[in-house]
């Protein structure tokens, strides 16, 4: 049983204005061994996209990097423009990765990940990543996760950039 999230409302806006209102709001109480590196591609204006669902899901990805590393680690958030060919076609996408020097996720984590209800985390519920996934297919793009354990985990997410 997944969470139903409501369909996106699509208004131009600023990637990497999204972005850093995530970062501004963990940044202040960070503690002093996480550093956070941006990357941000420079052809990235606009894009349409909810803006409160995105900073909902990219909110998500940025705690659970931070939980991951505990008190020391890198958090690296980079953007780029990509082209991908799916179905024959070339497509463009806005593609932003949130990479963690953290503990990594073992093969049997990785396949629990988006299942509702399972966490690794004391006290979690198990629906942040579910919830994170929800939001980014309603937004008709996708997400994959990759992780290696005691190295860290890379989040890509792809944001179509025709709507």
């Amino acid at each position: 049983m997944e969470p139903q999230i409501k369909k996106p409302e699509f208004t131009d806006n600023d990637l990497h204005g999204i972005i850093e209102a995530v970062l501004q709001k963990y940044e202040r109480n960070l503690p002093r061994g996480i550093k956070v590196k941006r990357y941000f591609a420079e052809d990235i204006s606009s894009i349409k996209c909810d803006q409160a669902q995105l900073n909902a899901a990219f909110s998500n990805l940025v705690e659970n990097a931070l939980e991951a590393m505990g008190s020391k680690g890198v958090l690296t958030i980079r953007t780029a423009v990509v082209e991908k060919i799916i179905d024959k076609s070339v497509k463009r996408y806005v593609e932003i990765k949130f990479e963690d020097t953290g503990k990594g996720m073992s093969e049997q984590e990785l396949a629990n990940l988006f299942k509702p209800f399972e966490s690794n985390k004391p006290g979690g519920t198990g629906l942040g990543l579910v919830i994170t996934r929800s939001i980014i297919e309603q937004h008709q793009d996708q997400i994959k996760i990759e992780s290696k354990e005691g190295i860290g985990t890379v989040v890509t997410v792809l944001l179509s950039t025709k709507r």
